[in-house]
């Protein structure tokens, strides 16, 4: 019976030991994230990214409240929106990460085919990794407001 609670004891001990290396990496992994976002956000609090990678990183992992514009240089509509994003991202409060994806980047569209984006703009709001709202289309700076806000 003995070697039983022993094993019962260094399994346990071993469980606690992965749960501090966890919470380590955890750290570590948050100081990576943030020394990313800060060479991407440029004077609008507006991270630039074109990989699917970095998205994953700083959208999905992050657990971050997120608003992601997916535009194109191509499209007119694009450029008021990008305007509205950025006049809300600068006036905004650092709980809400503002990130923009430009889909005429070739490896951007990795990112836009995956979360099925078939027009621009479209504005997708993440909230710890998972998708919870979109604006697609046009629209006036209060709907764009209100609907980040959300």
């Amino acid at each position: 019976m003995k070697k039983y609670y022993i094993c019962i004891l260094a399994a346990v001990f071993m469980f606690g030991c992965d749960k501090t290396e966890l919470a380590k990496e955890k750290k570590e992994k948050n100081k990576v994230i943030s020394a990313q976002l800060s060479k991407l956000v440029n004077k609008s609090n507006i991270a630039e990214i074109n990989s699917l990678k970095l998205f994953s990183s700083l959208v999905i992992e992050h657990g971050k409240k997120s608003a992601v514009l997916f535009y194109s240089d191509e499209s007119v509509p694009c450029v008021y929106v990008k305007n509205f994003f950025a006049e809300v991202a600068k006036n905004s409060s650092s709980d809400i990460l503002f990130v923009q994806i430009n889909l005429s980047d070739k490896s951007a569209k990795v990112i836009g085919t995956k979360y099925n984006i078939f027009s621009v703009p479209t504005l997708v709001l993440f909230n710890h990794g998972e998708e919870f709202n979109r604006l697609v289309g046009k629209t006036n700076i209060e709907n764009f407001k209100s609907f980040i806000k959300k």
